[in-house]
């Protein structure tokens, strides 16, 4: 099967999700797809470089509340929608939820640092 071929199978499997997780494979399916595009397209490599940089931005914005496109739009529902059904789990309290709402990157950082470190939600 081709890569397109799988990438149809697996949105015809979304059709049994809720309405509001089919969406959400939706907008994720759309970001791959988008990205995958900015970086097989012919070009200058810091032509391709600038426009992942760009929806990397765009990416942590949408942890940070914010949405500017479709795309983003759909995913912050579903970030939020995530957190709101882990907030009353007990793994996912304090400081382990604010993680949720941090993008993967800060995520990392914010996890691996110490707290005489300046945080990169500080910057």
């Amino acid at each position: 099967m081709t890569a397109l071929g799988a990438s149809i199978a697996d949105l015809a499997a979304t059709e049994v999700l809720p309405p509001d997780r089919r969406a959400a494979m939706y907008a994720v399916y759309a970001f791959c797809r988008i990205v995958d595009d900015v970086a097989d397209e012919p070009g200058p490599r810091p032509g391709k470089i600038s426009g992942l940089a760009a929806w990397r931005a765009r990416i942590a914005a949408l942890y940070a509340g914010h949405a500017d496109d479709p795309v983003t739009r759909v995913l912050l529902r579903a970030v939020e929608a995530m957190a709101a059904k882990l907030a009353g789990h007990a793994m996912f309290q304090g400081a382990a939820a604010e993680r949720l709402r941090m993008c993967g990157d800060c995520r990392v950082i914010d996890i691996h640092s110490s707290q005489a470190e300046v945080r990169i939600t500080d910057l």
